[in-house]
């Protein structure tokens, strides 16, 4: 009998990792907890799967008005960073790079590396629909990437590149059958 999928378990790894995939190791790690297992935010469906005291944020002295010593206030309003709109207030991928890279995590903005942070925006336009390419993401594909436009869907991406592929084909086709019939009439 299979076991149910644990929606707070790690994801997995794969080999080799793309930049977008160590992204999905650093938001497990670093991410996770306020925004949600699926970057929902902070709903009380992703409450419900932790455990007590930790579903309720507010009210064991860990993030409330009441906090202990060290302890940070949460928002009660934590947004969803996976989904439709859920990037619609940065113009681009750099844009969102620069405001995590100096606001998060909440409770320690900037004590990612620049690497991690990278990843993480790798990771966050990745899973928001936006095609990333082959090369990793740093500030000048970053730059080009505009969040204010929907990004493209996995179908356009695929017809381009089917389109591409078959393309080739039938140009390395028409090709060998020139040559061959050049050669035989020779």
């Amino acid at each position: 009998m299979p076991t149910p999928f644990d929606r707070l378990a790690p994801p997995p790894t794969v080999y080799p990792p793309t930049q977008a995939d160590q992204g999905a190791q650093v938001f497990y790690y670093y991410c996770m907890v306020c925004h949600g297992d699926r970057g929902q935010g902070l709903t009380p469906g992703f409450r419900s799967l932790l455990g007590v005291p930790d579903n309720n944020c507010w009210a064991h002295e860990c993030h409330a008005s009441n906090r202990i010593d060290g302890a940070f206030r949460l928002p009660r309003v934590v947004p969803a960073v996976i989904g439709k709109g859920a990037l619609s207030g940065f113009k681009t991928g750099l844009n969102l790079y620069d405001f995590i890279s100096t606001e998060m995590p909440y409770q320690a903005p900037g004590m990612l590396s620049q690497t991690q942070y990278w990843q993480l925006a790798a990771f966050l336009l990745r899973s928001n629909g936006y095609y990333l390419g082959a090369l990793p993401l740093n500030a000048g594909p970053a730059q080009a990437i505009h969040l204010d436009a929907p990004p493209p869907s996995a179908g356009q991406d695929r017809t381009f590149g089917a389109s591409v592929i078959a393309v080739t084909v039938l140009i390395v086709a028409a090709g060998a059958w020139w040559w061959l019939r050049r050669r035989k009439d020779a």
